[in-house]
Parts: structure tokens; sequence; C-alpha cells
């Protein structure tokens, strides 16, 4: 089975520094919410970590495509955090 939009859901486990979790879904994808990973924040604060806030420079461009239909996405070192996106949908 496929499950659909977890890029929000996983966005946000990762802010919140958690690793492990067991989701149960009732349906083809979980909730879109706003379209980003905010909404899942305080859901998550629950859970304990003893990750450390740590961060980390990109010191290279890194490019990831995916094979069979040509979309991509980048990482570039910068001075300051900022995202440019372009999304094209037929």
């Amino acid at each position: 089975q496929t499950l659909s939009i977890v890029e929000h859901f996983l966005a946000a486990c990762a802010l919140a520094h958690v690793s492990q979790v067991c989701v149960c879904v009732d349906g083809p994808e979980l909730p879109i919410l706003d379209g980003s990973a905010a909404p899942w924040l305080p859901h998550l604060k629950a859970f304990k970590t003893t990750v450390s806030n740590r961060r980390y420079r990109l010191n290279t461009s890194i490019r990831v495509m995916h094979p069979s239909n040509g979309s991509w996405v980048s990482a570039e070192p910068a001075e300051q955090f900022q995202i440019n996106y372009t999304v094209d949908f037929p």
C-alpha cells in the first residue's frame, strides 16, 4: 500500500527530534492541514527527546534527481538560511 502527503509530518518529526514513531492512519494520506509542518509540531511536543539541537553547515552543493520523472531538489551553501522553490504541476 501507499501513504501520501507524509513530507509535512516527517519534517515536523525532524524539527521535534522524533526519530522513532509508529503512526496509525485511516485512509490513503495524512491530513495536509495548512500545507506546512507547523500544525504537527504541537502534537509532537509530548515526546521526550535526548537529541541536542545541533546545527549543520553545508560545505558543498547537493542535488538529488528522481530517475523516472526528472523532478529534483538541491541544496547549496549560503550565509543565511533561505528556501527558494518552484512547483510545476501538469
